[in-house]
């Protein structure tokens, strides 16, 4: 593989077409171009230019050589350019959040995607556990979910809050409920409903209540 150094020396060479000008560009002494000169000839195996005086010609090895170095420069600049860019509207972008959260934002996501063609928004409904796994597993690449973690591989945002409603027979819209009740009534099973029922007992019962309520319903559960 041909050496870098030398080769760039070389095309400063051919661009400014003088020895000493190419050192003062390239910030070196007008000894250490006709080395890198030297040495670039000795690892190609043929004389690259015929020197005249000050100045110099290039031979035909030393023409096909530039015409390539200045292809391999190009490529090699559009490649660091392209691995540079990180656009935002092209590939895969994958989202992972609760069921009612995914009927809000399904219409907006749809609504993103269809201007920008190349980015497929892919958007799953799963309860908090499995979208935690799916993040660490580095399977979506973003989560939102219910309730705070504490996970050193995880950052965390506050995105906002939003009012947990709880959903009852009409009956009793008009009458306080006590935790017999609401125990009475039960909840549907969902992954993340104990999650959200100790924050509703947490909230409308005193402590003894929501204790005595928790351990009732896993036991129920563990049946």
């Amino acid at each position: 593989m041909l050496n870098q150094q030398w080769l760039t020396t070389f095309i400063k060479l051919v661009e400014v077409g003088h020895f000493t000008h190419t050192a003062e560009q390239l910030f070196m002494t007008q000894p250490g171009v006709s080395q890198h000169i030297k040495k670039l000839e000795e690892q190609v195996g043929v004389a690259l230019l015929y020197r005249v005086g000050k100045r110099f010609e290039l031979t035909e090895a030393g023409i096909q050589l530039h015409q390539q170095a200045l292809l391999w420069q190009q490529q090699q600049q559009q490649l660091l350019s392209q691995l540079a860019i990180d656009d935002v509207h092209v590939g895969e972008c994958r989202v992972a959040c609760s069921g009612s959260l995914a009927l809000l934002l399904y219409p907006h996501l749809i609504d993103y995607q269809q201007p920008h063609k190349q980015l497929q928004i892919s958007l799953e409904a799963a309860p908090n556990k499995r979208i935690i796994d799916n993040v660490l597993a580095n399977q979506v690449e973003l989560g939102i979910i219910t309730q705070a973690v504490h996970i050193d591989e995880l950052e965390l945002t506050p995105l906002g809050q939003q009012a947990l409603c709880v959903v009852m027979p009409k009956k009793y819209q008009d009458s306080a409920i006590n935790i017999d009740q609401l125990m009475a009534l039960g909840m549907v099973a969902h992954p993340d409903g104990m999650h959200y029922w100790q924050q509703i007992v947490n909230h409308y019962f005193n402590d003894k209540q929501a204790i005595a309520s928790r351990c009732q319903l896993e036991a129920m559960l563990t049946n």
